[in-house]
């Protein structure tokens, strides 16, 4: 269960995920969060002082990489579920 999906979490919760981790593809540096509007305005207001510049071709290819892991793959209901299960078959 993700933790902003608990009762009352979902206002407090700021998510971070990186397209490295998700997808396996290390060294695109190409990240994203998913939380209430003002948390990850603030974060924003932080990018000027962090964030590096990634490739607009790894931009685009992320975005469809997002949007084609909802979709059956392997078998599975999702890439997610396969992964979920390809993770779990290791414990």
């Amino acid at each position: 269960v993700h933790f902003a999906a608990l009762d009352g979490m979902w206002d407090r919760t700021v998510t971070c995920s990186s397209a490295g981790k998700t997808f396996s593809i290390t060294g695109w540096q190409v990240g994203w969060l998913v939380g209430p509007r003002d948390f990850v305005a603030r974060v924003h207001s932080l990018l000027p002082l962090v964030q590096f510049c990634a490739p607009s071709p790894m931009q685009h290819a992320l975005s469809q990489v997002l949007q084609e892991a909802d979709d059956p793959y392997k078998g599975h209901d999702s890439y997610y579920s396969w992964l979920r299960e390809m993770y779990a078959s290791k414990r």
